[in-house]
């Protein structure tokens, strides 16, 4: 279709889509092939979260981002990828990979997953704003669950059954696709206040102080930090609960996944909805009480069914999370500083996954494969007093208002709260 045709933020979109597609195909795929490698519960957990780790550096990425076009970013990122998972499913196939390669490939890929998420959260108020910004946000959401769970993840276990190779070379072609579609794009979205390049350090920091001085966004952000561990220790170890604990197979932990995809979606659908009837505390604390619930019925689940439909709650109140306080960061938080503070949170909320997923190989090692769900009941139960200080006010409708930045005299927005 022309250009003129399609609005920018459907590019986006379906750039984000098809993406996910294929990143859904080599995450179930990732799992599996390290469980084939490895029989330690350890290292399984380990290659896993070395795609989390580079999150870890994301307050200096999302500065790095605010340098650059942000949709230029998301292209050169996404060509990088494609040709890292291509290496990588050629070597699947030529049974010449090893756990250290898959675990390297990992952390390369998520480092490209920093810079492109980044970018995108950044880029999309300038595609679609106002009113418009948790709809907008809930609909990438949304297709990005369809795409990555519902359909890419348990097809990745199907395609892991008949060639490790097949979902990483998949991956490949889908970020092709997205860069593609990303072409297609117009417009500068160069922030309108560029970090100085001398100054990166100190750029950096700009960002991580005013995420700790913004009241709301300093709870979540502790709050996502617990979040993240709980979700870490579960991710990192569901493939050893699914084959050793419950009696699965290979397309069973596909099939998991997907049935946890249809609440992921059901999530992203209906979160704004829910948001609006209910207002921002409320849905925030529906997602941690609902989390708690879910995960312990998984920890406790007597068979696959159980199992699959805990997993399906666990995805509808990460959703709701997501939906809410992504909304938040792109309200509070200035242009010029958009691409840090998002960065800097989500090194918070990514960063702590590797260190839930090594306490959760530990503990499935140690103590038993249900134990990292029952951990994970147990640290959103510990976070709810501290979710209930977030603010009553809603992130959708807060007072935007003209103040002066003394630091260097540019007027920068502020919230009123």
């Amino acid at each position: 279709m022309p250009t003129r045709r399609v609005s920018p933020f459907t590019f986006l979109f379906t750039a984000s889509t098809v993406s996910n597609l294929g990143d859904g195909l080599r995450i179930a795929a990732l799992p599996l092939v390290a469980a084939a490698l490895t029989r330690n519960d350890l290292l399984v957990a380990a290659i896993i979260s070395a795609n989390r780790l580079p999150w870890l550096a994301a307050p200096l990425i999302g500065t790095l981002v605010d340098f650059r076009d942000r949709r230029q970013v998301m292209i050169v990122v996404d060509l990088i990828r494609a040709v890292c998972t291509a290496g990588i499913g050629v070597m699947l196939f030529t049974r010449t990979c090893t756990v250290a390669l898959l675990a390297a490939a990992g952390f390369l890929l998520g480092v490209g997953e920093v810079f492109f998420d980044t970018a995108s959260i950044a880029i999309t108020p300038a595609l679609v704003g106002g009113a418009q910004l948790y709809r907008g946000n809930a609909r990438i959401i949304s297709g990005q669950t369809a795409a990555n769970q519902f359909a890419g993840q348990p097809l990745g276990g199907l395609a892991a059954a008949v060639s490790p190779a097949l979902p990483f070379l998949a991956d490949g072609v889908s970020f092709i696709a997205s860069v593609l579609l990303l072409r297609r794009i117009g417009g500068d979205f160069r922030p309108r206040a560029v970090p100085t390049r001398s100054r990166v350090l100190a750029e950096m920091m700009e960002g991580m102080r005013w995420l700790v001085r913004q009241r709301t966004l300093a709870i979540l952000t502790v709050s996502v930090g617990v979040l993240g561990i709980a979700g870490g220790a579960v991710q990192a170890t569901l493939v050893l609960l699914v084959r050793y604990a419950l009696g699965g197979g290979l397309w069973t932990y596909g099939l998991v996944l997907g049935i946890g995809a249809v609440g992921s979606l059901a999530g992203a659908l209906f979160s704004a909805w829910f948001l609006a009837k209910v207002g921002f505390r409320a849905a925030l604390v529906c997602s941690v009480i609902g989390g708690a619930l879910t995960y312990l019925a998984l920890g406790a689940s007597p068979d696959l069914l159980a199992a699959s439909l805990a997993f399906l709650g666990i995805g509808a109140t990460v959703v709701l999370w997501n939906v809410a306080t992504v909304t938040a960061r792109q309200r509070l938080a200035p242009d010029r500083l958009l691409g840090r503070v998002q960065a800097a949170y989500r090194m918070v909320a990514w960063g702590t996954y590797p260190i839930g997923g090594m306490v959760g190989g530990l503990l499935a090692w140690h103590v038993g494969e249900r134990a990292p769900a029952l951990l994970a009941a147990g640290l959103l139960l510990l976070l709810l007093p501290l979710v209930f200080l977030v603010p009553t006010h809603d992130a959708t409708t807060t007072v935007v208002s003209q103040s002066r930045d003394v630091s260097d005299g540019e007027v920068v927005q502020s919230s009123s709260r």
